[in-house]
């Protein structure tokens, strides 16, 4: 009998399945064993380039298939590795992330590396690292000259992982630093022990109420490059980002972006004077605010000291009422050019989107169309769905198109949507049945003598059949204009004729003089 055949229980003979003669369990191990050899082969040459201080290697990831932990690397290995590291002059960027170090690997690395004269970038993301492992950072983070961001998302520092961690990055060049995510529920900030370069700053989905805000006072009144702070996911309530904003405008912060998403903000109180001149971006996704919020965002964007370009209220509690509010406050605002509406849970009705449609094209008049807001760019609104509140929403795209394409030219902008709708007599006609508007007569609205060029305008943009359809309520106004003109030149001429005859006169009453 062969080795591929068996004998069954009464004693026939046959062949043995494929399942049988198969050790999946063995073929896997088998296979991580090839895997962990080629691992292990790859981290090899890595480390010869990291010691040869190879000028074609500028970053160094120890994540995916040459994770510590798959590596199974033992603190010797990661001691010796920060040694060469530290000793390596062409490493910019070093990423230890996602589970490759706990504190003890991290104590190991660090006691290797101890300086480095290129790296700028270091990230080491979700590892679970405590106080423990920024403690064995401190003598790095001291003599390293260069380090420009630091991510520390994702671990456990808590809070006396991150004031002993600004506190060490005080005399730091430190730009970037990312602390989301990391249990931090106090901040206590010591006057001059922050690092003073700092220009970013993340604290999103930590644990931190209204109680820390007042903790970051003092970073603020000192710190005098921090463009963007992320204080998303805290519990920040209504009176923390009011007591915010009133600190930056006290000691002009140069925070041009503040993202405050997911922080319990509801009926938020905003005091006219104490509005941040700098603030250019402002997210509030995520919060509760409701129509008196929205009364209070309108002094925002009222507010002629007001620079805020981007504004971000995505899922939030207003609706029709809120969307009133904030289009009549955009109605002169000059620099807002991207706003978010988005909202799943509570839409924007067709009334609603009127009041948005009118506010970036006031149909209502050719004046009116010339004194939309023409500064807006951007809306996010729901996504479009197949009914009547499609159309108003192509209406909306098609101005903010206008405002796109005449960017920083206002009126441009407003001539463009003035040959686009309202001398188009059909989309005329339809923007206003959409808007509920009646219409009214569009040449009463233009100047006689403006008439020739307007009527060129519609030829050359809509062709001869909108220049009939023109021509037939404007014709008496027309040869009205016409008339007009004939007189005024025979007039012209009449009056030169005169003045030549005084100049005439004068001459000679001058010549008979110089004869005397």
């Amino acid at each position: 009998m062969s080795s591929s055949e068996s004998e069954h229980e009464d004693g026939s003979v046959g062949s043995r399945s494929v399942e049988e003669e198969f050790d999946e369990e063995a073929w896997r191990e088998e296979l991580r064993l090839s895997k962990l050899r080629i691992a292990r082969a790859k981290y090899t040459n890595l480390f010869r380039q990291v010691k040869g201080n190879d000028p074609t290697l500028t970053e160094l990831r120890m994540c995916g298939e040459l994770n510590v932990r798959y590596l199974n690397m033992n603190n010797y290995g990661l001691e010796r590795l920060g040694e060469v590291i530290a000793g390596n002059n062409h490493l910019v960027e070093l990423c230890f992330d996602d589970g490759s170090l706990d504190d003890q690997k991290m104590s190991s690395l660090f006691r290797g590396l101890t300086r480095s004269s290129s790296i700028k970038d270091m990230n080491f993301d979700a590892n679970g690292l405590t106080v423990v492992g920024v403690r064995s950072m401190v003598p790095f983070l001291q003599n390293s000259n260069n380090l420009l961001r630091l991510n520390l998302n994702d671990n456990n520092l808590q809070s006396g992982g991150f004031n002993e961690l600004f506190h060490a990055l005080r005399n730091s060049p430190i730009e970037s630093l990312h602390c989301g995510g990391c249990g931090i529920d106090s901040i206590e900030i010591e006057k001059n022990a922050f690092p003073k370069k700092i220009e970013r700053l993340y604290l999103h989905d930590n644990e931190f109420g209204v109680d820390d805000i007042r903790g970051l006072v003092m970073f603020l009144q000192n710190s005098n490059d921090l463009s963007s702070l992320d204080i998303s996911g805290n519990n920040v309530t209504s009176e923390g980002f009011g007591l915010l904003l009133r600190e930056m405008k006290l000691s002009d912060s140069p925070i041009q972006a503040l993202f405050c998403d997911s922080c319990d903000l509801d009926s938020i109180k905003i005091d006219d004077a104490f509005i941040p001149t700098r603030l250019k971006s402002l997210n509030l996704c995520d919060n509760s605010i409701n129509a008196d919020g929205c009364c209070e965002i309108a002094k925002l964007l009222q507010a002629r000291s007001s620079s805020l370009s981007e504004l971000s209220l995505e899922c939030n509690k207003f609706v029709d009422e809120g969307v009133a509010i904030l289009a009549s406050a955009l109605q002169n605002n000059a620099t807002l050019k991207s706003l978010n509406m988005h909202n799943d849970a509570e839409e924007i009705t067709i009334e609603g989107l009127k009041m948005l449609l009118e506010l970036v094209n006031d149909m209502s008049s050719i004046n009116g169309t010339l004194q939309s807001n023409h500064t807006l760019k951007y809306l996010e609104l729901s996504p479009y769905k197949v009914d009547d509140t499609d159309l108003i929403r192509q209406q909306i795209d098609n101005a903010l198109e206008i405002n796109c394409e005449y960017e920083d030219n206002p009126a441009a902008a407003g001539k463009e949507k003035v040959i686009q709708t309202q001398l188009n007599s059909q989309k005329r006609s339809e923007l206003c049945h959409q808007l509920g508007i009646g219409q009214r007569m569009l040449f009463s609205e233009i100047k006689p003598i403006h008439l020739p060029e307007v009527l060129a305008l519609i030829s050359r943009h809509h062709g001869q059949g909108e220049l009939y359809a023109a021509l037939v309520p404007s014709i008496a106004a027309l040869f009205s204009t016409m008339n007009k003109k004939q007189c005024l030149q025979q007039q012209r001429a009449y009056y030169a004729a005169k003045l030549e005859a005084i100049e005439a006169e004068i001459a000679a009453i001058e010549a008979a003089d110089d004869i005397q």
